[in-house]
């Protein structure tokens, strides 16, 4: 072993031992060791005792599964595509010798609840369920462009580029339905899950072209898949001979190997059993590499063993089944591979079926069940859960190559891609497969393997490839011509199988192509073929006719509500939510991504976006991009896609992680403010410019904060007649308050001229104006006048309504002092009077809306016939119009008026001050406030409003500003997942691989569910909750904060009125049973959410309170968020782990006795009647630190740890000070106050109030806090 070599490979995996074979064949002197004394690693294969002493130790199988020397199990089955890169390799490297293969029987894709195969015959296309009369029409138009295409041949482009075309735009361009697009992306393309349909095309189209070569590699084949005799355990050890014939050394049962690397940290060798080989590079599996790779995801595969076929695969003995992802509901397909005696892998009668899928959910033996409901009776199953890993670099720094881990498909297409990339980056050119030796040997490989089976070879193989593609296009062009003769053709075909005559003459020509019962040409043409010229016409052939047919039969163009062979075109997951308004734009929008700078980029993105002149606009700040990225995934979950996110810069779009860069629009403009006020400031005005422009383009804009959960569809309320006729609609800020939020806006159907595209454009104009001069701002009202807050986008809206229903300029800057005297007066006049125009119309809720709206008949407040506000005279107008702008204008409002001319020319717009002459049949245009049912804020922390209704209520939840002390955004994502609104990819996306983003493999500390934790102050809760943080720190692990009981004394908390404006009214028989909690908190201490935990064990109204302290940037470094923790033990550990049990828990004995789950901490927490101070318990005594480390030692590799008591430490000065950037956390600052708030002084207030006994006490306090 003490040589130098070229390279050095480790593991015997297939992977490794594709690069060794590749390595040695190019010349390089390679050494290649496994820690194990077998080859194969992850991908090799076990016979039947193996297999259980694998599985289940000690354990024999029974008799009845036949001998264990005829089981070849793969532990990581996959079926090898017949003309891929996989059996290039094998042909490239002659490896071919050392195997024989055998094809695979079918292709099935689950459609609409039924498996259904992938079509390889004419006949099999004709009778298949998988596309309607009238899709398989278009679907012969998709398979012909793509068969044809020819990226060298601009002439098959059809004048598409579509390298820059997404797929979405392709499939657009053919018309076809989703349940074509699932199948054809996910069992045809191979793509696991959507994001492929907005890449470029072109890559899918080469995909779907190798599936159909493959499927006429050789003749006769009706999947077009292969798979080696006696399993993929026989790869590796084909590769392993080949390196080995070229000078490869091999060395097994080396468990001690590990990769020396000098000073820089290049690997320069490996060393075992005191060896030491030294190396220019270093390949092997992430199991070597531990510190350079990452968890990128997780696989659940179930072996099974059966003793019959899969049922509906017509009895075949091997087959590939794929469960498209929209199918079942989910983010990842399923995927089933069955093979049996056939390929000599199971004793005879009986099957080996595999289910393997990537892991969404805690739960991944349960996410199998679909697939596994498809097997029938199962024998045997054996269930494996692993990791799958890649590589943190490309090894060019570090000369450590290392392969990814083994994905849940059930084909090698996405592996063998990893070798040719690894090949790549080691050897720094790519692995060339199509060399002309490649080819003849390809060939030669096809005439041996059919001679083999007694057939006679193609001697052109592109005649079998060209060919068998139009035998596909004319099946399909057959079905949509002769569909009136459909049943007395399926009795012509029964008797005989369809076949594809392709015999070749001496020159290479094509005779021929027919069926068993007539060619394409009709039954006079049976069985004498078409003639080669007809053959070279075949790429316009197919369109040809179907545009025949189309001229003949125009009416077929109509497609109808059901097809007539009984295919509905329904989505794939059943009835959306937005098809109640036809807004289901998902599949149909594009995405798109660029700057909204100029009119032009304006309009393309409009072009690309929008959906039937509807546009969702999503503005978000850099630190808020994940919780606006879970809002889009909230309107993709329903069905729409019509959605742009807005930020600041180009920087904030690159900044999507690349799972989303894929489906989420992103837009920014690169114009600045005269005076720059920021990347905040800048984006919220912004949006407003870029809405003004896109409403005078005649679309209807919603316009988000990054800050909502969208819980139903809006469209199904905004469209209907109750909401329709107004113009624009405002999310109301509160509940009792007449001025707007900007969270949430929706205009429709604006005139271009008219008062309510007025309000946009003055807003947008005033803003700009008054940021230009800032000078001018200060003298006419103080030296306090800032640039940015002055400027605040919801004041200036509310003097917009106020203007629009008084019919007068209004202007306040709140809580700064105007210069002149009595003009901030008169402005307050204006708005008494603004507000007196403010109706009440109450409604008859619609009864389908009653699960959003729980109480049945409410009312809306409205504004009828919006107003130009005029001033009262021009020598008003000319004294006070310095209050309003500065006298000149800049850059920045001039180029805005000029985009805005420019989005609509020549439509005249209202300037205050300036004649006006309104256009003839200008319409009446209206106002409306949101009803709290549809969307409301969090007004107060705590406060469940809408969102504490049994059933939950809301359309929109949105989570309003707040002074916390890390600011507002952090917490109010907070809200989503405390309510289960969030969606824990986003997380791992943006945290660095978990929901808790921290570093892999994290370890927690936290309180067992039952285990109640008091303190008397909150001081002194934060005192307990540092010396628990400092005992993690010195178990190497985070505590998680821990929960409020919510009757603590030191909690603001308020009576919830039981008024209409809260949510629902008592009084109505309908509402009686209605669960809301009878308190609300303030001040800034915690959020109330529902207790899922407590629910699933029977208590269906349970909540609890979210200890809200630690969200802030720094302190959630310290203690982790106990919903962020829940998250992640849902996403990441095994239902084992993430319960209290023997093995994970502290001081078990003692939880268990207090009632364990159902412990004291899991009482009722809330309540009119629970005002006694609460007891911490179980309690468990510490002497010092010493003692509390060594009664964690035995817990050490758990990833949580419970704490079944809460520690009263004797001396807790021996505990480790937490990490200088933890101690950067307010709470853990010395002589560093909690924030409080009046509200929570008055809430105390009731609190004593209540304890002290005093019902009118209570009532008054409870007054005095709510006004």
């Amino acid at each position: 072993m003490d040589e130098e070599y070229d390279a050095i490979v480790l593991g015997t995996g297939l992977k490794e031992c594709i690069i060794s074979g590749l390595l040695s064949v190019d010349g390089l002197k390679v050494l290649h060791i496994d820690r194990n004394n077998y080859y194969g690693g992850q991908s090799a294969s076990l016979n039947l005792n193996q297999l259980y002493e694998r599985f289940r130790p000690g354990q024999k199988p029974p008799a009845e599964l036949g001998p264990s020397r005829d089981y070849n199990v793969d532990l990581v089955p996959k079926f090898i595509m017949a003309n891929g890169n996989l059996v290039k390799v094998l042909i490239h490297t002659d490896v071919t010798k050392y195997l024989e293969f055998k094809a695979v029987d079918g292709s099935y894709v689950l459609n609409k609840g039924s498996v259904a195969k992938v079509p390889a015959t004419d006949w099999e296309a004709l009778k298949s369920p998988l596309m309607g009369l009238f899709e398989k029409r278009r679907a012969a138009k998709f398979f012909s462009f793509c068969q044809q295409y020819d990226e060298r041949n601009p002439q098959t482009w059809r004048n598409w580029d579509i390298s820059r075309m997404t797929m979405h735009e392709l499939y657009g361009q053919f018309g076809l339905d989703v349940q074509t697009i699932d199948f054809v992306g996910h069992a045809i393309a191979l793509h696991q899950n959507d994001a492929y349909m907005m890449q470029p095309a072109v890559d899918t189209v080469k995909k779907i072209k190798l599936y159909y070569d493959s499927m006429m590699r050789y003749e006769g084949l009706t999947s077009p898949y292969i798979y080696p005799l006696y399993g993929l355990g026989e790869l590796p050890q084909a590769f392993a001979r080949l390196s080995a014939v070229y000078g490869g050394t091999y060395m097994l049962a080396r468990p001690d190997v590990e990769v020396v690397y000098d000073e820089a940290g290049t690997a320069v060798g490996v060393k075992s059993e005191g060896e030491t080989a030294k190396a220019k590079l270093v390949v092997g599996d992430p199991t070597y590499f531990r510190e350079k790779v990452r968890k990128t995801a997780r696989v659940v595969r179930a072996m099974c063993v059966l003793s019959h076929p899969i049922p509906s695969t017509n009895d075949s003995s091997s087959v590939q089944m794929i469960l498209p992802q929209k199918q079942l509901n989910r983010r990842h397909d399923i995927y089933v591979f069955c093979c049996s005696t056939s390929h000599n892998v199971a004793p005879r009668d009986k099957w080996l079926a595999f289910v393997s899928t990537t892991v969404e959910t805690s739960d991944p033996q349960s996410e199998l069940a679909p697939g596994l409901q498809l097997l029938g009776k199962i024998d045997e199953k054996f269930v494996e859960v692993v990791d799958v890993w890649e590589p943190l670099e490309d090894g060019s720094q570090d000369k450590c190559f290392i392969s990814k881990g083994y994905d849940a498909t059930s084909h090698f297409e996405t592996e063998i891609q990893d070798v040719m990339d690894m090949y790549r980056r080691i050897t720094g050119k790519p692995l060339d497969l199509d060399k002309e030796d490649l080819r003849k040997r390809q060939e030669a490989h096809a005439m041996a393997v059919l001679r083999k089976r007694g057939r006679t070879p193609s001697r052109w193989r592109g005649v079998v490839i060209k060919a068998a593609s139009i035998a596909l296009v004319l099946a399909l062009m057959h079905t949509v011509m002769h569909s009136k003769y459909f049943d007395t053709r399926q009795q012509a075909v029964a008797g005989g199988s369809t076949q594809v005559a392709l015999p070749a003459d001496g020159d290479g020509g094509v005779h021929g192509v027919g069926t068993a019962a007539g060619s394409m040409g009709g039954a006079a043409d049976a069985g004498n073929g078409v003639e080669p010229a007809g053959i070279e016409q075949k790429e316009g052939f197919p369109d040809a006719t179907a545009e025949q047919e189309e001229e003949e039969h125009p009416a077929e163009d109509v497609e109808q509500p059901a097809a007539t062979d009984g295919s509905s075109g329904a989505a794939p997951q059943g009835p959306l939510a937005c098809e109640a308004t036809g807004l289901c734009s998902l599949g149909k929008s594009r995405r798109w991504r660029g700057p909204l700078e100029t009119n032009r980029q304006l309009r393309d993105m409009l072009d690309y976006v929008a959906y039937n002149k509807e546009i969702v606009f999503i503005t978000a700040s850099t630190k808020d991009q994940a919780a606006a990225v879970n809002v889009i995934l909230q309107f993709r979950a329903l069905g729409m896609d019509h959605i742009v996110l807005h930020g600041y810069d180009e920087a904030f779009c690159d900044a999507l992680p690349p799972q989303y860069s894929d489906i989420v629009s992103c837009a920014w403009d690169p114009r600045r403010s005269w005076q720059p006020t920021g990347p905040f400031w800048d984006t919220m005005q912004k949006r407003w410019e870029i809405t003004a422009r896109m409403l005078l383009m005649g679309y209807n804009v919603m316009s988000l904060d990054s800050d909502v959960a969208v819980l139903d569809d809006p469209y199904k309320y905004l469209k209907h007649p109750v909401f329709a006729k107004y113009n624009v609609l405002f999310h109301r800020d509160g509940v009792n308050f007449n001025n707007v939020n900007c969270g949430v806006i929706y205009w429709q159907n604006l005139h271009r001229s008219g008062p309510a595209m007025h309000m946009v454009i003055e807003m947008t104009d005033r803003t700009l104006r008054q940021r230009e001069d800032p000078a001018h701002m200060k003298s006419v009202y103080s030296e306090r006048w800032d640039v940015a807050a002055s400027t605040w986008d919801q004041d200036t809206w509310n003097d917009m309504l106020h203007s629009a229903s008084s019919g007068f300029p209004v202007i306040r800057v709140p809580q700064e002092p105007i210069m002149e005297p009595n003009f901030f007066k008169e402005a307050l006049d204006n708005n008494f009077a603004a507000n007196g125009r403010l109706q009440r119309l109450d409604v008859d809720w619609p009864p389908e809306w009653h699960e959003r709206t729980v109480y049945h008949v409410s009312h809306i407040e409205w504004i009828e016939d919006l107003r130009f506000p005029a001033p009262p005279s021009e020598a008003w107008w000319a004294e006070h119009q310095r209050n309003f702008y500065p006298p000149q204008r800049n850059a920045s409002s001039i180029a805005f008026m000029d985009l805005v001319r420019d989005a609509a020319p020549g439509a005249p717009l209202y300037e205050i001050g300036k004649p006006w002459a309104p256009p003839e049949g200008l319409p009446k245009e209206h106002f409306a406030f949101l009803p709290p049912f549809w969307v409301s804020t969090w007004v107060y922390r705590g406060q469940h409003g809408w969102w504490g209704l049994q059933p939950p209520a809301q359309v929109i939840a949105h989570g309003a500003y707040s002074h916390t002390p890390g600011g507002s955004g952090l917490w109010k994502t907070y809200i989503n997942k405390g309510y289960g609104w969030w969606d824990w990819e986003v997380s791992e996306a943006y945290g660095g691989g978990n929901a808790l983003g921290l570093p892999d493999d994290p370890k927690l500390m936290m309180l067992a569910p039952g285990v109640a934790f008091y303190a008397p102050t909150e001081e002194e809760w934060v005192e307990q909750i540092l010396k628990m943080a400092r005992w993690a720190e010195a178990l190497g692990r985070r505590f998680v904060a821990p929960n409020v009981p919510c009757d603590a004394s030191w909690l603001g908390v308020f009576d919830i009125t039981h008024e209409e404006r809260y949510g629902f009214e008592p009084n109505r028989a309908e509402d009686k049973d209605v669960h809301v909690w009878p308190d609300r908190y303030d001040g800034m201490a915690v959020l109330s959410f529902p207790d899922f935990l407590r629910r699933k064990r029977g208590d269906p109204a349970a909540y609890y309170c979210h200890w809200i302290r630690t969200i802030t940037p720094e302190c959630i470094k310290a203690l982790p968020a106990f919903v962020d923790a829940m998250g992640w033990m849902e996403r990441s550990l095994t239902p084992e782990q993430a319960t209290p049990n023997e093995g994970n828990t502290l001081w078990h004995t003692e939880w268990a006795g207090a009632g364990g789950l159902d412990g004291p901490g899991a009482q009722p927490q809330q309540g009119l009647q629970t005002e006694a101070e609460r007891d911490t318990e179980p309690v468990k005594d510490l002497v010092d630190a010493a003692q509390a480390v060594a009664a964690a030692q035995a817990f050490e590799d758990v990833p949580m740890l419970f704490l079944g008591a809460v520690p009263r430490f004797g001396d807790a000065s021996g505990l480790p000070e937490l990490p200088k950037d933890f101690q950067e956390c307010y709470l853990f600052q010395p002589g560093r106050a909690l924030d409080s708030s009046p509200t929570t002084t008055l809430g105390r207030d009731v609190r004593a109030a209540r304890r002290n006994g005093s019902a009118v006490a209570a009532a008054a306090a409870a007054q005095v806090a709510l006004h």
